[in-house]
């Protein structure tokens, strides 16, 4: 096992300058020194040990499952997070692995995130839907960590992942609505720094494309209930000859929102307006009307995770993994054709 000593004089530097580096102290570095250290912590597969006691004594077998940002009580609010969470704790107890979790916002001190969340605690980490360019994701990646990444693309950078076809997914919630007889789309819930909903645009507007629809009218926010009322809002305000009669939300959370505030605007759902959901959460059986949404194996891509991670930390040389699910329509009562329209058949999604 690789200690403090071996990484310094690997790199050519003193111990107290690897220890700078480690604690995130850079003023007190040079780029180019830093960048020596990280390399020789890299090839020696250095881990400092989380114990002081302990020092040299490797830590028990255990995994990392890392959010960036969350609400309070994400277990109780957070019905995606609930269920990647689920199907993870359960493999790596058959594993044979412990799980530490940290649901805490990242601050901009990424290294100090880093070796609380990691350093000598962990064998590996998943890390739920980070964002583009997430500061924590390159850190560990920085300190060759293995690192599994659920619900996103790999961002160019050497981790594996665990996701859903995305674009099909987009493909998938248009062709129900156009079988349907919608003809005007908006896709409600594009949030910039999140690829999973970029690419269910993505399909959306492919789909409308290959079939002769107009492009779907397209609304930012987050993923959140607040911010569905608040696109509802937006969309409401359009002249009624142009408010899109099928609307796809990029998850749940926003759907709920969505129907709420239509619910509270005298629109009513699926006469008015027909809404698709994402995930087919615990929620989307709570709205009312019952949402129509497109079904991620949660549980089964945290296990996936779990299980990627125990494997590359038996075997370090293991190649990156990348899982790719297939999501299922589930269709309940929020969609429906649109007035006076006929119900469209005999298409093939591409």
């Amino acid at each position: 096992m690789a200690t403090l000593k071996d990484v310094a004089k690997a790199s050519g530097v003193s111990t107290a300058t690897v220890s700078h580096v480690l604690h995130g102290r850079w003023d007190r570095v040079s780029d180019a020194t830093r960048a020596k250290v990280m390399r020789a912590i890299r090839q020696l597969n250095y881990r400092p040990s989380p114990y002081r006691t302990r020092k040299g004594v490797p830590p028990s077998k255990n995994l990392a499952f890392i959010c960036e940002e969350l609400e309070p009580s994400p277990i109780l609010s957070n019905n995606y997070f609930a269920k990647l969470l689920d199907g993870f704790f359960e493999a790596a107890w058959r594993l044979g692995y412990s799980v530490t979790v940290d649901v805490e916002r990242v601050s901009l001190d990424g290294v100090q995130k880093v070796r609380h969340a990691f350093d000598g605690r962990c064998d590996g980490v998943a890390l739920m839907a980070p964002c583009l360019d997430s500061l924590l994701l390159n850190q560990l990646v920085e300190r060759g960590v293995p690192v599994v990444v659920i619900g996103s693309a790999s961002q160019g950078k050497k981790v594996s992942t665990v996701d859903v076809d995305n674009i099909a997914c987009g493909r998938m919630a248009a062709d129900h609505l156009s079988r349907l007889g919608h003809e005007r789309l908006a896709y409600v819930g594009r949030v910039a720094d999140k690829s999973s909903s970029l690419e269910r645009l993505e399909g959306v507007r492919a789909y409308c494309r290959d079939f002769g629809l107009p492009d779907p009218i397209v609304v930012d926010g987050v993923f959140a209930r607040e911010s569905g009322r608040e696109m509802a809002d937006w969309l409401l305000r359009l002249p009624a000859e142009e408010l899109p009669t099928g609307w796809i939300c990029s998850n749940d959370e926003i759907a709920y929102g969505v129907a709420e505030r239509l619910a509270a605007a005298g629109v009513r759902v699926p006469e008015d307006v027909s809404l698709v959901g994402t995930d087919d959460t615990v929620i989307a059986q709570m709205a009312r009307p019952p949402l129509t949404t497109l079904r991620q194996p949660l549980q089964e891509m945290g296990a996936e995770a779990a299980r990627i991670l125990a494997e590359r930390a038996t075997c370090r040389e293991s190649p990156e993994a990348h899982t790719v699910f297939s999501v299922q329509l589930i269709q309940r009562q929020s969609t429906a054709p649109p007035r006076s329209a006929p119900v469209k058949a005999g298409r093939t999604m591409t």
